[in-house]
């Protein structure tokens, strides 16, 4: 029975993943969404992280999405969501170097070369 499960769990996985991957190659072709990067999730298999250029590509992004879910073809066993990395789960923050804008920064003073963020910024 566990074998089973395994085997069904594999099977919902691999599913998940072409579907995933068939939407990314959608989002792709588009010209009118601009994507920066995006990459697999390495903590989950149903999280692909995207940096869109701009705004304006996100929310072309968004509008391409809602067309597919109106697709009597679509399966409405998966649930397609846009969320801002801020409002990501713990994994994925960490897995892409999220600091919040309010969280404390440590710079090293670089006095002599002033190559330093902060150097940088008086120097302006």
């Amino acid at each position: 029975n566990n074998r089973n499960n395994a085997n069904e769990m594999e099977k919902i996985i691999e599913n998940l993943k072409h579907f995933k991957d068939r939407l990314i190659r959608t989002l792709k072709k588009s010209p009118d969404i601009q994507i920066l990067l995006d990459f697999p999730s390495t903590t989950a298999c149903n999280i692909h992280i995207i940096r869109f250029s701009n705004e304006h590509a996100l929310k072309m992004a968004k509008k391409k999405i809602d067309r597919i879910r109106q697709n009597p073809k679509y399966n409405d066993d998966y649930d397609i969501l846009f969320r801002s990395i801020n409002k990501a789960d713990d994994s994925t923050k960490n897995l892409v170097g999220f600091i919040k804008p309010t969280q404390g920064k440590t710079y090293n003073i670089d006095i002599k070369n002033r190559l330093d963020p902060i150097s940088q910024m008086l120097a302006t």
